[in-house]
C-alpha cells in the first residue's frame, strides 16, 4: 500500500461492489499500480479510484463489460503505446477486458511510463 493512502478504504469499498469480472480486473490493476508506483497516493475523485503523485496519474472508469485504466496524461503516452485509446486533450485510457490483460508486461510498462511522466 502506498505510504499515504487515506483513500484506500474508499477504494476497497468501490471495488468490492463491482461485478465479479470487473472486481478481478480492478484488483489486478491495483496490484500492478502498487508494485510499479509504490509512492502514488490512492484517492477517490468523481466517485472513482484515482492515483496521484505530483498530479493525477491513473484512474479506473467502470463500464458494464470492461474497465478503463485512465491515464491523466495519456495523450503524451499514446505516441509510445499503441494500446492507449481516446481522443481527449490529456485523459486517455486502455480498455481492460481480462485479468490476463491486466497482468501483462505491457500494462506494467505503461503504468511505469505514466509514473515517470508525473515525476513521482
Amino acid at each position: 500500500m502506498p505510504p499515504s493512502s487515506h483513500g484506500a478504504s474508499e477504494i476497497d469499498a468501490i471495488i468490492s461492489e463491482l461485478p465479479l469480472k470487473m472486481r478481478r480486473i480492478a484488483r489486478e490493476l491495483r496490484r500492478a499500480i502498487h508494485t510499479v508506483g509504490p509512492n502514488l497516493e490512492e484517492c477517490v475523485k468523481w466517485k472513482a479510484p484515482n492515483w496521484r503523485g505530483r498530479g493525477l496519474v491513473l484512474c479506473f472508469m467502470v463500464y458494464p463489460d470492461h474497465l478503463n485504466l485512465g491515464l491523466w496524461r495519456g495523450a503524451e503516452l499514446a505516441r509510445s503505446f499503441a494500446i492507449v485509446e481516446g481522443t481527449g486533450k490529456s485523459l486517455r485510457h486502455v480498455k481492460m477486458t481480462s485479468v490476463t490483460q491486466a497482468r501483462s508486461p505491457e500494462i506494467r510498462k505503461l503504468i511505469r511510463a505514466a509514473v515517470r511522466l508525473d515525476g513521482a
